[in-house]
């Protein structure tokens, strides 16, 4: 699927969790200090309200936008507008691209404000102010408490990384398909303590950076028993990585020893719907040790 499709089909998505569970949280980010959320109805309202601005914008239809590629809530509902206006989101080329839609608060979720960027040749970039919001619900002690919903305890994605990839998208896709909690730290560095700290039931990253979080967690963990601190925190039931590189044989070992063996990302078999899965690629076993 293109950018366009995938973001039309999680507005559909969105639209239906809105109206089944308007006030279940969906997307959790740093603030500050703090946490913040987003539930599924706040969300669905601000993309509207986006995608109605840029409509009134009186761009060329079909138009491409530029958007951020950060891991925050305010770059991933920007593409959901801007699919749901009719636009061609891109995140690449933003140089030769005339339009760009981004938060006023740039990576910080704070302060949710949408602006589009229109360049000119003949004079300094237009600002256009669209819509707000900031995420209500105030501060949350862990989003795997706020996940629980009908007293059952949701999937929660952990996401480093943005939309700007065909596999990120897909994850969206599928936390919406099955009703689960995304949480966003657009820092790398803070990425293995929001592991710690947010205890995710699912992880999805590229082989570079488990490879990194296998020897950084045990750092962070400390004490005279970090193997036990890891076990205590750790509720990982699946690990993917992302793109054709695996992880090394040492990550393969330590996530199978605290958590799950990653695997290559499959959302189709996870119960996601197969037009979600960003490609068709080789399963590829990697056994712990081998």
């Amino acid at each position: 699927m293109t950018a366009a499709e995938s973001g039309a089909r999680a507005l559909a998505l969105l639209a239906q969790r809105a109206e089944e569970s308007p006030a279940q949280p969906w997307l959790f980010a740093p603030d500050g200090y703090d946490w913040r959320w987003w539930s599924w109805a706040q969300a669905a309202a601000t993309v509207a309200a986006v995608a109605a601005g840029l409509r009134a914008a009186d761009l060329p239809p079909g138009s491409v936008v530029h958007l951020s590629p950060a891991a925050t809530p305010g770059a991933l509902l920007a593409w959901l507008a801007a699919a749901g206006a009719g636009f061609a989101p891109c995140w690449g080329m933003a140089d030769k691209t005339p339009f760009r839609l981004e938060c006023a608060g740039g990576p910080r979720p704070e302060r949710a404000g949408f602006l589009l960027l229109r360049r000119r040749e003949d004079g300094p970039e237009e600002r256009c102010p669209l819509a707000g919001g900031r995420p209500a619900g105030g501060s949350v002690t862990r989003p795997e408490a706020a996940a629980r919903h009908r007293r059952e305890s949701r999937p929660v994605l952990l996401r480093g990384r943005g939309t700007g990839e065909a596999d990120d998208r897909a994850l969206v896709l599928w936390t919406l398909q099955r009703e689960a909690a995304l949480v966003l730290e657009p820092d790398p560095g803070a990425l293995a303590a929001t592991l710690l700290w947010s205890r995710p039931t699912h992880l999805a990253e590229p082989a570079a950076v488990l490879d990194r979080l296998a020897t950084v967690l045990p750092q962070i963990a400390g004490g005279r028993d970090p193997a036990r601190r890891l076990r205590r925190s750790l509720r990982l039931r699946t690990v993917w990585w992302l793109g054709a590189e695996a992880p090394a044989v040492e990550t393969v070992a330590f996530f199978s020893r605290f958590a799950a063996a990653p695997r290559p990302l499959d959302l189709a078999a996870e119960g996601g719907e197969a037009e979600a899965v960003a490609a068709i690629r080789p399963q590829v076993r990697l056994e712990a040790g081998r």
